[in-house]
């Protein structure tokens, strides 16, 4: 059974891994907004807003620092 928690989660992990696999062909983290995955360039913006109000968690910024992502 699919509960929102568990889908937000996997999306989150589906579009990490977008975000490493576009560090790898980049060498960088900073999705322009108008990148052609627009879903890939606000999750970018969406990360570092919710950074900066305190509300994403550690675990998450850990593995983003790790990727070499700049808040």
């Amino acid at each position: 059974m699919h509960t929102p928690i568990k889908d937000s989660e996997v999306q989150y992990e589906e579009l990490y891994q977008k975000l490493r696999d576009f560090k790898v062909t980049h060498a960088h983290c900073n999705v322009p907004q108008d990148y052609p995955d627009n879903k890939l360039a606000n999750f970018v913006a969406a990360l570092r807003i919710l950074k900066k109000r305190g509300q994403l968690e550690p675990e998450r910024i850990e593995r983003l620092n790790s990727l070499g992502f700049s808040w």
